[in-house]
Parts: structure tokens; C-alpha cells; sequence
């Protein structure tokens, strides 16, 4: 809804409706407002991922919104969709929950609780980025799964906070202000305390050169930015050595 009023302009048009579809609540947001291209919808809701801002500098951001309602509604076993034709040619996002009797309710609510809490192995997370938004925000999303998220924002304040926090998982991104991110995962590996630590590169490059560069530092996988938060997931419920594909 917050997009829809952003990016609609003066006396334009915003239309809410929420339906049930067989056995589905169905919520709809259109407008007639700057539309999207083609090229941003399989990436819409994807963290960081925005369109592009020399359309209406005022109105960009960090483009963490779209990524949170998605995670909010999967957490709730719902899905979340955006249509659009093209720029100028309207927006449209679907929402759709699954919807249940009500004398079966309150015991399928008693089972979804049980599962997510078997299926969560919490973690210890570090993150380390020295841009704040974006490592906030990615501690953000963390958090909903509960995890224990602590932030640092360069190389030797991450070597410090690791020590004393002794992480299962550190995101850790390549490029920081003192020490770059490759020096941090090697001064880590040297140590015992950390040798059964996830690291996971956080880079704006995803070539085989930086992808084997990573690996002779020591990090266990490399991830382009913006991570796609699925994997993400995958990389983080996974113990050192495992092979994920």
C-alpha cells in the first residue's frame, strides 16, 4: 500500500479488494500509477532490489520493503505476486493466505507452531557490512526467524565482536573500510575458536575468480548481492562442510 501511494501520482487511483478464492483470502492492491519494466518482476521482492531511482530520486529507498512483506507473508504460508504491463501502465500486487474452517483452526494453528519451532535450528549471526542500512536490515530479516544477530560494520570490529560473541554464521561482506572482507575470513580460519564457523562472502561480484578467491580465504560459500533470501536461509541452517546445491 505504501508503494502504491509513492508511486501514484496526484489524483490517480488506488483500488483495494479482498476476496476468498476457493480456499485462499485474496487481497489486491492496483493503482494507475509509474508501473514497473519487465525485467524488475522476478526480482521485485528480492532484498535491496529497487527500480530505477532516476525515476523519482525523492521516492527511492533501500528497497527493503517488497522483501519484507514477502517474508512476512511466507511466514504466514501465504504467497505474494506483482503484475505490471510496463512503466506507465499500472501496478497490481496479490496477496493470498490459506483460509480454514474455523472449528479447525485453533488446532492446525497448535501444529504450525510445533513445526516451525522443530524446523528453526537457531543460530548466532554476525554480520558484517559497512554500509548500516543494509546490515541492519539484513539482521531485520533474521530476526524474524529469531536468531541472535549482532552487527559490525568493518574488518577489525568484526574480528573483535567475533571473539566475544563466537558466531555459528558470519555474512560477511568484501568490501570494508580498514581491512577488506578476505583478510577477516583468513584471520578467522587461523583461529580454532572459529573453525567450525559458517562464513558466507557477501560481493557485488559473483565471477569464478572472485568465487575461488573466496574459497582460498576460507569462506565456506559466496553470495552476490542482493542475496536472494531463500538461499540465504539454506546457507545459514547448513554446518560447515555440508554441500549445498
Amino acid at each position: 500500500m505504501g508503494n502504491a501511494i509513492k508511486y501514484t501520482p496526484a489524483h490517480g487511483r488506488i483500488e483495494i479488494t479482498l476476496t476468498k478464492e476457493a480456499q485462499e483470502a485474496v487481497l489486491k492492491i492496483s493503482d494507475n500509477g509509474i508501473g514497473m519494466h519487465a525485467a524488475l518482476l522476478p526480482t521485485i521482492f528480492t532484498i535491496f532490489v529497487q527500480a530505477d531511482s532516476s525515476l523519482d530520486r525523492k521516492a527511492s529507498g533501500l528497497g527493503i520493503g517488497l522483501a519484507l512483506v514477502s517474508r512476512l507473508t511466507e511466514l504466514h504460508g501465504g504467497s505474494v505476486q506483482a503484475f505490471s504491463q510496463g512503466l506507465n501502465k499500472r501496478s497490481q500486487f496479490v496477496v493470498r493466505f490459506p483460509t480454514l474452517p474455523a472449528s479447525v483452526q485453533s488446532v492446525i494453528r497448535g501444529v504450525a507452531v510445533q513445526t516451525v519451532a522443530t524446523e528453526i535450528t537457531l543460530k548466532k549471526i554476525l554480520v558484517v557490512d559497512d554500509n548500516v542500512d543494509a546490515a541492519e536490515s539484513t539482521a531485520m530479516f533474521l530476526r524474524l526467524d529469531r536468531h541472535d544477530v549482532r552487527l559490525a560494520a568493518d574488518g577489525l570490529s568484526a574480528l573483535a565482536t567475533a571473539q566475544e560473541f563466537q558466531p555459528d554464521v558470519v555474512l560477511l561482506d568484501i568490501g570494508l573500510p580498514d581491512i577488506d572482507g578476505f583478510e577477516v575470513a583468513k584471520r578467522l580460519r587461523e583461529s580454532p575458536d572459529h573453525a567450525d564457523t559458517v562464513l558466507i562472502a557477501l560481493s557485488g561480484y559473483g565471477q569464478d575468480e572472485h568465487v575461488q578467491r573466496s574459497r582460498l580465504a576460507g569462506f565456506d560459500h559466496h553470495l552476490v548481492k542482493p542475496a536472494d533470501l531463500k538461499m540465504l536461509d539454506t546457507l545459514i541452517s547448513t554446518r560447515r562442510g555440508d554441500d549445498v546445491r
